[in-house]
């Protein structure tokens, strides 16, 4: 267990330590899929994409084939009803092995496709997990009504060349025009962060303040969303590392209880690890 991320849960009423769950949770259609915190960074996205997308979405675009691309796919079929999934990637063989891979985990018709556009065509969900440093998805490839989930944030991405520092970019200008309403896990955050997608394109006067809407605002009603089937809807998935952790933490406990797995400890002052079982 050399590594692993451990998790420590305390009970909210009374602060005593609740569970610890040493290990990164898994999905189970990908055992073999590992991405840090990918779970709850393909979670919050779908949070976001439940409050923002259509209903009707069958048609999903995926640019990107990591372990990322596979939980958001995983992920998207808990909140939508969807059956074909096009994906691209600048590396063919990994695009041939995602779609073999997917179409078996999930019973989706999945296919590799030899461009970016192409993928993002006609597509009612567009997914972006890449690792992008410079926009991959072009705005006026959306089709009316489409929603863009988008991964790379903040000045984490910051990389350097030479002597110039670029902050990272995943969506391009048009797409933020383009959009009616532009969710994200956290303003506080993007704020925090001075990323180059939504920060910097705001800051400009790409779009107007009140596009960006919070996600928490969404959760509680306190902003419409989406309002009708052709607009253009983005998310961009920015923070709830914490909160997002934590809930998912919280289930894992429920259900491993109801299981009868795990090992029960007695964490009582003065007790020995004999006394424990």
């Amino acid at each position: 267990m050399l590594g692993s991320p451990v998790r420590v849960s305390y009970n909210l009423e009374t602060a005593e330590l609740d569970a610890i769950i040493v290990g990164e949770p898994y999905s189970p259609e990908f055992p073999t899929t590992h991405a840090n915190f990918g779970i709850a960074t393909a979670a919050a996205s779908m949070v976001g994409t439940k409050l923002l997308a259509k209903r009707d979405t069958p048609l999903v675009g995926v640019l990107g084939s990591g372990n990322q691309a596979r939980l958001h796919v995983a992920a998207l079929t808990a909140v939508r009803r969807i059956q074909d999934v096009k994906v691209y990637s600048r590396n063919p063989d990994r695009a041939a092995a995602f779609a073999a891979e997917t179409s078996e985990a999930l019973g989706l018709r999945v296919t590799a496709v030899s461009g970016a556009e192409e993928a993002v065509a006609h597509s009612d969900v567009v997914i972006c997990a890449t690792n992008a440093s410079t926009p991959v998805l072009d705005g006026s490839w959306l089709s009316p009504g489409a929603h863009v989930v988008s991964l790379v944030t903040g000045d984490s991405g910051l990389q350097t060349r030479g002597h110039v520092s670029r902050k990272r970019r995943e969506l391009d200008d048009e797409t933020l025009r383009r959009a009616d309403v532009i969710g994200t896990s956290s303003v506080l955050q993007v704020d925090l962060d001075r990323g180059a997608d939504l920060y910097d394109s705001r800051e400009k006067g790409l779009f107007p303040a009140e596009k960006l809407v919070d996600l928490g605002h969404l959760m509680r009603g306190e902003h419409p969303g989406r309002v009708n089937d052709a607009q253009i809807t983005v998310f961009k998935n920015s923070a709830l590392y914490g909160s997002g952790d934590q809930a998912i933490t919280r289930l894992l406990i429920d259900k491993a209880r109801s299981r009868g797995l795990g090992t029960r400890i007695n964490t009582s002052p003065g007790t020995s690890p004999a006394e424990s079982r």
